[in-house]
């Protein structure tokens, strides 16, 4: 049996409690604060073949940049000191699984519970998927799933810590390969292979910028942070002859800042009467002036 007030979540559960972005001008402007009554019901995950623009708009007063801004500022902020550090609330749900599975049947069992909530939170929301869903899709009996996790949230952080790995192992391979086409080349292949990773996944990474009230509280997103300064750290090693020699890790994380910031709104909320290339080559350029020795 599900747990009450699973299968429809409460929107005040997303109050963006007002984090500051970085202010970089093109890349995130201050967040506001996001409040949304108590008793509204958090907004639906929209089929395929809606637009973005729409989906942020739908039943809310909030511009479609304001929405994205307030959803990264949430996840993250660059702290005084520097480095990416995350808020979290004070009552921390249940997000790690109750055991991991040893065996080789157990363990097909775990994955199956873990690739349909991932299916099912693209197809349903978050708000809108349930723990019997979940293992109905698996193809096991519920009692399966709590044999290993203790409630949705918990298969939900699961997928969250898979994708962050997958998307990380995509860029960690493609690291030696960015820089093989020589200086030219180097920088639009870093920001084309971070795009086009990003759009690959926009639909999973578009429930836990929007509907998933813990995505700050996940370990696999505030280890995302370290970890792709680590890539970066990584091409900037084989980059070395036409990269500054006095590029140091704080320019680098305001550069990742930049990157992936302006990426994720070109991806979530393209601006009107810009076209996306434009971007990326502007993009591209005002990086290459940063870097270049």
């Amino acid at each position: 049996m599900d747990l009450p007030g699973e299968a429809v979540g409460s929107a005040g559960e997303t109050r963006v409690a007002g984090l500051a972005g970085v202010d970089l001008g093109l890349v995130v402007a201050p967040a506001g604060l996001l409040d949304v009554a108590h008793d509204a019901l958090a907004p639906r995950f929209e089929p395929p073949g809606r637009e973005p623009r729409e989906i942020l708009h739908a039943g809310s007063s909030h511009s479609g940049p304001a929405r994205l801004n307030q959803a990264i500022a949430r996840i993250a902020r660059i702290s005084p000191g520097g480095g990416l550090h995350l808020r979290r609330s004070a009552e921390a749900p249940a997000l790690a699984p109750k055991k991991r599975p040893v065996q080789e049947r157990s363990r097909v069992t775990f994955d199956a519970l873990v690739e349909a909530c991932a299916g099912l939170l693209v197809e349903r929301g978050y708000a809108r998927t349930t723990t019997n869903h979940i293992a109905a899709r698996a193809g096991v009996n519920v009692a399966s799933l709590y044999e290993y996790f203790p409630g949705k949230d918990a298969v939900v952080a699961e997928v969250a810590a898979r994708l962050v790995d997958r998307v990380l192992r995509r860029l960690g391979r493609g690291a030696a390969q960015v820089v093989e086409g020589g200086e030219q080349r180097a920088v639009r292949r870093w920001i084309e292979r971070i795009h086009d990773t990003l759009l690959r996944e926009k639909k999973l990474v578009a429930v836990f910028l929007y509907q998933f009230p813990h995505t700050g509280q996940l370990d696999s997103i505030e280890s995302l942070g370290p970890r792709l300064l680590e890539f970066s750290q990584e091409i900037r090693r084989h980059a070395a002859g036409f990269v500054r020699s006095d590029l140091s890790d704080a320019s680098l994380q305001l550069l990742i800042n930049l990157v992936t910031s302006t990426i994720m709104q070109l991806v979530f909320d393209p601006p009107r009467g810009i076209s996306r290339r434009a971007l990326l080559d502007e993009l591209v350029a005002r990086t290459e002036e940063w870097i270049r020795d």
